[in-house]
């Protein structure tokens, strides 16, 4: 109780976050983000109840069993998922209470003080409190009256005021009579985001965690401010997500794409680098559709993704799966899209699509609604497509890393390094076949080769027989967290089409480049016409005369100059032609 009055804390939660499903339940450090938020407000005395305040959906069913774990209540809404105004109003109705703390379900950080002042200030006679000033770090905590409460609930009629009702009372500061409470002048300017709305957040909460752990110092509000401060590069984690807005539009995003051994990880890697930004950038929610491999889900999993998948191997589960999501936009980037069986018209029939998107893939079909060809196309598929609208190629469709955009301007390559990397798997272990004609060739120079294996390498053996009598000074990286943060302090890349081929040209770094295979020629040559490479063949009959040529020469060698990766033009591409884009 609260000077006589009933005070209760509710946590505004649903699992089915477009952005970022299930987020409550993912992990910052050794907790869940929801574990955060209840543990700290169960340390205030004041509040007599606290109670996840959620919907009747299904899928929010979870909170039921999670607020028995902890011993809290949860109430759960059946009227309309998006009002949170009336799902919080009945809440505290049937809890009789004089008093309510509404908390993001989201915001792992909030500070026990900071709530304590509000509680304290709402019994002074106040119907709503927020911080004084105009700029606050704190976030995801509000406090009303029972009375304005009730207020809103029979006012407030927009569809979008309803769903964000705390904005009715500070864009109309006359409606309540509004308290403000004196904050910390360390909590006093906003320094970054600190909900949890998609996995760059996610990313972010746990570098802190991570930073503070092994300082021996606890996950909180002040810590927090503290290392910002020692260590603002923490901030590029999450600065390139910007806040939804109210005329936002968003899209619901299934990629269905694959990895395993032998398709090497080239499609799931940039795939996911397209996701990334679609959700970070664009606020849309992603889900994937993968093959059925342990590498597929493997790599998902590794970067937190272990709500956002489903596998879908036939067209029947692909369709199950689109529905289940209820999916706007569908992007295809698989190997052997003939092998797949799909039939477009059958899928956009039996789904609630509004686009089809297929990558690197041509087809005749009035279903698919865009194909984007990344970078440089044969002249055998350009043919074909010429003259179709629905067509997008060339560099600045590219799927490349927004990491690179952060170094893009401050890149310092070392005198010394050259880079040798063929991917995650590198199936064919080119690899081992490079360093056997780098052992047939005398190099002037003094470099140290640095070697990257990729987490699925295969060919240790063979490898490890050639280094016996290498000649040069060299290092191997395995699996290495950062592939970025070795590459852009390359001399000279020594690549093929995979996960870095076209990282090392955005960076304008100089590369040697082994085709995979005889039919990609006609790419390879087009790519070194345009300065954006250096071939020495295909990959099982290596030009050693090429090589020797090219890697005598570096200092001479065309560093590439092209705009490569706009996903902005990509996006643009995407939602056109979808409810009036």
């Amino acid at each position: 109780m609260l000077k006589g009055k009933k005070a209760i804390a509710l946590i505004q939660a649903r699992a089915s976050s477009t952005r970022l499903p299930m987020k409550q339940f993912r992990y910052i450090g050794h907790k869940r983000v929801i574990d955060w938020i209840v543990d700290r407000l169960l340390s205030i005395e004041e509040f007599d109840k606290i109670i996840i305040s959620t919907s009747y959906k299904k899928t929010d069913s979870i909170f039921v069993n999670y607020a028995d774990e902890k011993g809290i209540d949860v109430f759960r809404y059946k009227g309309d998922i998006n009002d949170v105004v009336g799902r919080h109003y009945y809440a505290a109705k049937k809890y009789d209470a004089d008093y309510i703390t509404v908390i993001s379900g989201d915001c792992p950080l909030i500070d026990k003080q900071f709530i304590k002042k509000q509680l304290y200030k709402i019994s002074q006679g106040y119907e709503y409190i927020r911080p004084a000033g105009k700029e606050w770090f704190h976030e995801g905590v509000d406090t009303y009256s029972w009375g304005c409460f009730e207020f809103l609930n029979n006012e407030i009629k927009s569809k979008y005021t309803r769903e964000n009702f705390g904005i009715n009372l500070r864009k109309n500061p006359d409606l309540a009579k509004i308290g403000l409470v004196d904050i910390k002048d360390v909590f006093s300017k906003k320094l970054c985001r600190i909900s949890v709305d998609n996995m760059a957040d996610l990313r972010f909460m746990n570098a802190l965690y991570r930073e503070l752990d092994e300082k021996d110092k606890k996950f909180n509000l002040l810590n927090v401010v503290e290392l910002l401060k020692d260590k603002p590069g923490l901030l590029n984690i999450n600065n390139h997500v910007e806040q939804k807005q109210k005329d936002d539009k968003t899209y619901r995003f299934v990629i269905k794409t694959e990895a395993s051994q032998k398709i090497g990880l080239g499609h799931i890697k940039r795939m996911m680098v397209l996701g990334k930004y679609l959700n970070e950038n664009k606020n849309n929610g992603v889900f994937y559709l993968i093959n059925n491999d342990l590498l597929a889900k493997d790599i998902l999993e590794k970067e937190g993704y272990i709500y956002d998948y489903k596998i879908a191997s036939s067209q029947e589960e692909l369709i199950k799966e689109v529905n289940f999501y209820n999916a706007d936009i569908l992007i295809i980037d698989v190997q052997n899209l003939e092998n797949m069986k799909y039939h477009f018209e059958k899928i956009k029939k039996n789904t609630s699509l509004k686009k089809i998107i297929l990558v690197d893939k041509y087809i005749e079909s009035d279903n698919v609604g865009l194909f984007i060809m990344q970078g440089i196309q044969s002249d055998k598929i350009l043919n074909n497509v010429k003259n179709n609208e629905k067509v997008i190629s060339g560099l600045k469709t590219v799927f490349v890393s927004q990491k690179l955009k952060k170094i893009e301007e401050s890149k310092e390559k070392l005198k010394n390094k050259i880079v040798i990397s063929f991917g995650g798997t590198d199936i064919y272990n080119v690899t081992t076949t490079v360093l056997k004609v780098l052992k047939e060739i005398k190099i002037d120079k003094d470099y140290k080769f640095s070697i990257i294996l990729g987490p699925y390498f295969n060919h240790h053996k063979k490898l490890n027989k050639e280094l016996e009598l290498f000649p040069y000074d060299y290092e191997i990286i395995n699996s290495p967290q950062s592939i970025i943060s070795i590459i852009k302090e390359a001399k000279l890349g020594i690549v093929y089409y995979g996960v870095t081929f076209y990282e090392f040209k955005y960076l304008g770094i100089p590369t040697i480049d082994v085709i995979p295979g005889k039919e990609y020629c006609d790419e390879f040559n087009k790519l070194e016409m345009l300065g954006l490479g250096h071939s020495v063949g295909v990959h099982n009959n290596i030009n050693k005369n090429s090589f020797n040529k090219y890697i005598n020469n570096i200092d001479n060698l065309k560093s590439p100059n092209y705009s490569i990766g706009d996903l902005e033009y990509v996006y643009s591409k995407m939602i056109s032609e979808i409810e009036g884009d």
